[in-house]
C-alpha cells in the first residue's frame, strides 16, 4: 500500500474511532443533567458524595441565601419560618432551571480541573503565568483588564472554597434566571411582591459595579496579542483563561467548552483542540495535562483542523 493510502487509512480508523469516543461521551453528558437535578433536590446525598454534586448544590444553596437576604434585607420582623420558606422556593426554582444547573456544573468542573493542576503541577490557581505577563504589559488597557480579572478569579477561587457563587458573579443570562425566580417567589409570596422592585434595583446595580469574571476573561481573550498555542497553553494560560480561548476559537458556549475538560468528554476535548488550530504536537501536550492517566488515541497528526472540526459539527454539541 502507498504512503497516501496508508495516511487516508490511518486518518479514517482515527475518526472512526473518535465518532465512537463522541457518541459515548454524548450519552453521558444526556445522562448527567437529570442525575444531578434529582441528587440535589434530595435531603441526604449518603448514596453519592461526589465532590460535584455537593459543590453545585452549595453554589445554588448560596444564591437562594443570597435572594432570600436581599429581599429581607433591614428587616427585622418577617418570621425566621417564613424567611426559611421563601429561601426553599428559590432554591427549587433554581434547581429546575437548565441554564443555571449547566452554568454551575460547568463552574464545578472548571474548579476541579484548578485544584488538580495546581496540586500536580504547582498552577497557581489565581495568577498564571499569561495573567502576569498581562499585568507586566506596556498595553495600558490589557494591563487594566488583567488586574480587575486577578481580582474577579481570586473572588471566584475564595467563593468555590466555600461551594458558593455570588449573583454578581453570574453571566448575563443566568442573571436573567435569577430575574425570573424572584418574579416567581413574588407570585407565591405576598411579602416577596411587596419589595420586588427594590430588589430587583439593588441586585442590578450591585452587578452593574464591576464586570464577572467570565466577562472580563472573555474581554482578556479578545485583546490578546499571543498566538493561538500559547493562549491554548492550559499551564501557561491558566485554567480559567484556556476555556474562555478555546470556547472564542471554536464559537462554542463556554459552559459547554468547560464540560469538555471531563475524562468521559476527552475525545471532544481532542478534537476541540485540533479544531482550534493547535499542531498534533500541543494537542498531546494539553491532553497529557488535563488528563494524565488516559491514553492518547494515536495518529491525531493524521486529523487536519477542519476536519476535526467537521467531525465536532456532525456528531452535535455535548450538553454541559
Amino acid at each position: 500500500m502507498s504512503d497516501t493510502q496508508d495516511h487516508l487509512s490511518g486518518a479514517g480508523s482515527l475518526e472512526a474511532a473518535m465518532r465512537v469516543q463522541l457518541m459515548q461521551g454524548d450519552a453521558v453528558a444526556q445522562e448527567a443533567r437529570p442525575i444531578l437535578r434529582h441528587l440535589l433536590q434530595q435531603d441526604s446525598n449518603d448514596l453519592f458524595s461526589e465532590e460535584i454534586v455537593a459543590r453545585v448544590k452549595g453554589m445554588i444553596r448560596s444564591l437562594a441565601n443570597a435572594l432570600q437576604d436581599a429581599i429581607f434585607a433591614d428587616d427585622h420582623y418577617t418570621e425566621a419560618a417564613q424567611r426559611d420558606m421563601v429561601e426553599n422556593d428559590f432554591f427549587h426554582l433554581l434547581v429546575v432551571d437548565e441554564a443555571m444547573l449547566q452554568h454551575l456544573h460547568a463552574m464545578a468542573l472548571e474548579y476541579q480541573v484548578t485544584q488538580r493542576l495546581q496540586a500536580r503541577l504547582s498552577l497557581d490557581a489565581v495568577t498564571s503565568p499569561l495573567v502576569r505577563e498581562l499585568i507586566a504589559s506596556s498595553d495600558m488597557q490589557l494591563q487594566s483588564l488583567a488586574m480587575a480579572y486577578l481580582a474577579a478569579q481570586a473572588r471566584w477561587c475564595q467563593s468555590q472554597r466555600r461551594m458558593a457563587i455570588t449573583v454578581a458573579e453570574l453571566p448575563a443570562a443566568q442573571f436573567d434566571v435569577i430575574m425570573a425566580a424572584l418574579h416567581g417567589v413574588a407570585a407565591e409570596h405576598s411579602v416577596v411582591g411587596e419589595r420586588l422592585p427594590d430588589c430587583v434595583r439593588r441586585l442590578k446595580e450591585a452587578r452593574g459595579l464591576g464586570r464577572c469574571r467570565l466577562d472580563l476573561a472573555r474581554s482578556i481573550v479578545d485583546a490578546l496579542p499571543v498566538d493561538a498555542e500559547k493562549a491554548l497553553s492550559i499551564e501557561h494560560a491558566g485554567v480559567g483563561l484556556f476555556v474562555s480561548t478555546l470556547a472564542g476559537a471554536l464559537g462554542e458556549v463556554r459552559d459547554q467548552v468547560a464540560f469538555s475538560l471531563h475524562a468521559s468528554q476527552s475525545a471532544r476535548l481532542l478534537l476541540q483542540l485540533r479544531a482550534a488550530g493547535l499542531r498534533a504536537a500541543a494537542v498531546e501536550l494539553q491532553f497529557v495535562m488535563i488528563h494524565p492517566g488516559l491514553p492518547l488515541p494515536m495518529g491525531i497528526e493524521t486529523l487536519g483542523a477542519d476536519r476535526a472540526a467537521e467531525v465536532l459539527a456532525q456528531s452535535g454539541r455535548a450538553v454541559a
